[in-house]
């Protein structure tokens, strides 16, 4: 689809020589989005999260952390056989999904983080005949990025309502940074491009058993210019392409949620998340994301949890082309955390092969190791 777009992208410069000016529609799809919900604590962290993923959570979270913390993460997935023979998976699995560090102030929490907001590896392989009737394999290779570095404070107030009560505050600036590779046959292009993103977050502990959460984030909206090396070239048209701009959009977010602690060792967590898809691209249908885990402490350095996550991002149109390429999925997780005095490792395994579309089939790894320095 890659070398396609291209190819037509090329031929409508022929006509209207003025790419430089129209800014194109990167195309975005829903597997290559990061949720912030993926944790090995289960799928569901509105109230809480290790400190190697707090970038991706509910800002006010920062306020759980009594003594200062780092942590980083890794993550992996099997590939999906797309339609028309494609690949897709993770770009540049090798590089950390996240980290971060969190630094206490009593009443004021500090940290800094990063994440992978948007990652995607497509491959395409596309059979060719030449003038001698010879076929010969094409190969299109496109990896697209969106990893954001921020910054993030919490501010605490105890005892508003009740004795044991406590209201947390927390936001997060953000440095959105969009790479772009492509290569088709001897043509490489790239995109490099950014802006600043925020969001903001609420959680509110009436007591230590319940916490109540809210959080908003704010999407992307990047326009950057695509370069090609050698340029894009119709010898018979003697025409080279001029960078070309590429605008890139992902979904803002609106999440609430609870986490309750029930008898005997086990927190129970749930999420509701609205991902607004249609201010992406209006075919897109507004996103209702479900997410639950439990998580039980076998003792205080051993817990294990389970989760599920679901989502149902939906085409407007009925026809059967849009209802084939449906992305509803629903993920199931497992996860483990073993902590080693002032060390703990979190692993983690989730599988998405049952009651999900057929385009989102996958299993996937994560594993990240935090440090609290006293």
């Amino acid at each position: 689809m890659r070398f396609i777009f291209l190819v037509l992208l090329t031929v409508s410069a022929v006509f209207c020589q003025d790419l430089q000016r129209v800014a194109i529609n990167e195309v975005i799809f829903q597997m290559g989005i990061e949720p912030g919900s993926y944790n090995s604590s289960g799928f569901s962290n509105i109230a809480a999260a290790p400190v190697s993923r707090v970038s991706g959570a509910n800002p006010a979270s920062l306020a759980n952390f009594s003594a200062p913390a780092a942590g980083i993460d890794f993550a992996w997935r099997t590939n999906i056989d797309y339609y028309f023979g494609s690949t897709r998976n993770r770009a540049w699995q090798w590089l950390p999904a996240s980290f971060g560090f969190v630094y206490p102030m009593r009443i004021v929490n500090i940290g800094v983080g990063y994440r992978q907001r948007y990652s995607m590896y497509e491959k395409y392989e596309l059979s060719q005949t030449n003038s001698d009737g010879k076929q010969f394999t094409i190969e299109s290779v496109s990896k697209t990025m969106v990893h954001s570095p921020s910054l993030m404070a919490s501010l605490s107030f105890d005892g508003l309502l009740f004795r044991k009560d406590r209201l947390s505050l927390g936001a997060a600036l953000s440095r959105d940074f969009w790479i772009q590779r492509e290569s088709v046959d001897i043509t490489e292009g790239k995109l490099n491009a950014g802006q600043f993103g925020w969001k903001a977050g609420a959680l509110y502990a009436p007591n230590g058993a319940i916490e109540l959460g809210i959080l908003y984030e704010k999407g992307v909206d990047i326009t950057g210019t695509f370069e090609t090396e050698p340029q894009l070239l119709i010898p018979q048209e003697g025409f080279n392409a001029e960078p070309m701009k590429l605008h890139l959009k992902l979904p803002g977010v609106l999440a609430v949620g609870i986490s309750a602690a029930a008898p005997e060792r086990l927190r129970l967590s749930l999420t509701l998340s609205s991902v607004f898809w249609n201010s992406v691209n209006d075919l897109y249908q507004d996103q209702l994301d479900f997410s639950f885990s439990s998580v039980y402490s076998f003792a205080p350095t051993l817990d294990f949890s389970l989760g599920i996550f679901r989502t149902d991002l939906n085409y407007r149109t009925s026809t059967y082309y849009y209802t084939a390429m449906a992305q509803n999925a629903t993920f199931l997780s497992a996860g483990v955390r073993r902590q080693f005095s002032r060390l703990d490792v979190r692993l983690e395994a989730w599988d998405s092969h049952l009651f999900t579309a057929k385009y989102r089939e996958q299993t996937g790894f994560r594993a990240g190791v935090n440090f609290h320095f006293r």
